[in-house]
């Protein structure tokens, strides 16, 4: 499922965070991770389990697999961007 849904309140912090960048993107019906895609490269930014809303993870599996603890959704956000749009 593609979004480019507006930031909603009753949301979890990583999709209005999403929803604000404007860039289409896939979430999970739980909204705990979401998915971005562009120019064959793609990232997963994952809301982590154990402290929602403040830790999350980037994974980029475009070859140079590589995975970071981030605590706010932005910087994971703004770190995905960089994967798949070269900023």
């Amino acid at each position: 499922m593609f979004s480019n849904a507006k930031p909603q309140p009753e949301r979890s912090g990583l999709l209005n965070s999403t929803a604000a960048l404007g860039v289409p993107y896939e979430t999970s019906l739980s909204g705990r991770w979401i998915r971005l895609q562009a120019a064959g490269r793609v990232a997963y930014v994952v809301e982590g389990a154990w402290q929602e809303g403040c830790v999350l993870l980037v994974l980029a599996p475009d070859g140079t697999r590589r995975a970071k603890h981030y605590h706010r959704p932005e910087d994971a956000l703004a770190a995905a961007v960089e994967i798949c749009y070269g900023g």
